[in-house]
């Protein structure tokens, strides 16, 4: 059954109340309860333009800390206010020391992204520039070194045995900084094997993902995203579109902007919660919940053939013209 959570906050303190509170997440980043939650985020108040962030483990632990850029600008002929990941991101190990830095500039990573063992050995050096998509599942690979300071990649050349918690769970070959022929990825707790994949020169050209219950699932994208249709999520903000009808009462008193929306959809693809995070209007508000209750279901985001739990947020335009 889905259900519609509305938070109203005034906009008036709403920026001090959001950071404030402490958001659950899941083992995703997702926004999630008490029942599955990993992590939890802290977001402080925004000063020019910038909001900066910290994620916990539920035990307490700093996993990740980084800075969000709010901008009101146009896109596609609209103005509104976007987010966007700006500046160094940095993950850390549960003993405090880096795992993970690399820079944002507006969402797209920027240059060398290092990783640390938990012992601060040098993992690996992935390079992120305008030749290929930036994102984990497809990068440039210039080093590699096992925890013991091995050098097993060099000059984006050799074999990734890739380790946490000491379990392997991903290894193949690199080549001119690309993956190269079979890939393998194992479950870290299971130790099972989680998927196989083929590659040449950095291009996925067939994979299978394995879950749980071993079932199997094919796949010729790492990821896919939220779709209602063949349309991707364009799909969906089509659907919203063309079945949003303007409040009169909202009309006549010349109210217009921006409803902003979570919504949380399950692995299935069932829509579970819908929680508009401004109060911009009631006439808006409630015209945007009519129409997002409309959805019951959409093709979920897949990674590795697999549907996963996923958060949505983006807002709903009201413009009068």
């Amino acid at each position: 059954m889905k259900k519609i959570l509305f938070l109203i906050f005034a906009l008036w303190t709403s920026e001090s109340l959001l950071a404030q509170k402490r958001t659950l997440l899941d083992e995703h980043l997702n926004t999630t309860d008490s029942t599955e939650a990993k992590y939890y985020r802290i977001e402080s108040d925004k000063v020019n333009d910038y909001t900066t962030f910290k994620i916990y483990h539920m035990s307490g632990e700093l996993y990740q800390q980084g800075r969000k850029l709010h901008r009101f600008e146009e896109k596609k002929g609209k103005f509104d206010t976007y987010e966007y990941q700006d500046g160094y991101f940095i993950t850390y190990h549960k003993n405090g020391n880096q795992k993970t830095k690399v820079l944002y500039k507006e969402d797209i990573k920027e240059g060398i992204e290092s990783h640390w063992y938990s012992n601060k050995q040098l993992q690996k050096e992935v390079l992120y520039d305008d030749s290929l998509s930036r994102t984990q599942y497809n990068q440039k690979v210039v080093s590699f070194y096992d925890s013991l300071g091995k050098q097993l990649i060099s000059e984006g050349n050799g074999t990734m045995l890739n380790y946490e918690n000491n379990v392997l769970i991903d290894s193949g070959m690199v080549k001119d900084m690309r993956k190269h022929g079979k890939w393998k990825g194992y479950d870290i707790d299971s130790k099972l094997l989680s998927y196989e994949e083929k590659y040449e020169n950095g291009e996925l050209v067939r994979g299978v993902s394995f879950d749980d219950q071993r079932n199997k699932y094919s796949y010729e994208q790492i990821t896919e995203e939220v779709s209602i249709g063949d349309k991707g999520i364009k799909g969906l903000y089509e659907f919203i579109s063309n079945n949003l009808k303007y409040p009169g009462k909202a009309r006549r008193r010349a109210i217009q902007g921006s409803v902003y929306i979570k919504m949380i959809i399950s692995k299935e693809g069932n829509v579970n919660d819908i929680i508009i995070i401004n109060n911009l209007n009631p006439y808006l508000n409630e015209e945007t919940l009519r129409v997002l209750s409309l959805i019951d279901r959409v093709t979920p985001y897949k990674l590795r053939g697999q549907g996963i739990k996923h958060e949505l947020t983006f807002p709903v335009i009201y413009r009068l013209r």
